[in-house]
């Protein structure tokens, strides 16, 4: 199995995404004043993925030396489905934007 480290780095982005997720309502001081167990759990939940997750794909990953360049690779062969993702997004946040306005008068 050769690309060993495209399933190494996928659990890597899935642990440092829930990581960022649970660890933006840690500085929640509502959050640990009203639900001073959800807080702990947000933490459990954060050094568990730090354990099991990220630090031990981290490691696998620094061991390839080439898989940075792989990466790279990987992206440049979907440069038409980055492009047209840019222009969706670009298109989405005008869209999203110009009704911005409109919110904010009603309230």
């Amino acid at each position: 199995m050769q690309d060993w480290w495209r399933y190494t780095l996928y659990a890597h982005v899935i642990g440092g995404l829930t990581c960022l997720i649970s660890s933006l309502f840690q500085y929640s001081k509502l959050l640990l004043k009203r639900a001073p167990r959800m807080h702990k759990s947000l933490g459990y939940i954060y050094t568990l993925c730090i354990i099991t997750l990220i630090f031990p794909t981290g490691l696998a990953l620094s061991f390839e030396p080439k898989a940075f360049l792989k990466i790279k690779y990987l992206t440049a062969s979907n440069k038409v489905l980055i492009q047209q993702n840019d222009e969706w997004v670009e298109r989405n946040k005008h869209k999203y934007l110009s009704l911005l306005p409109i919110t904010l008068n009603t309230k």
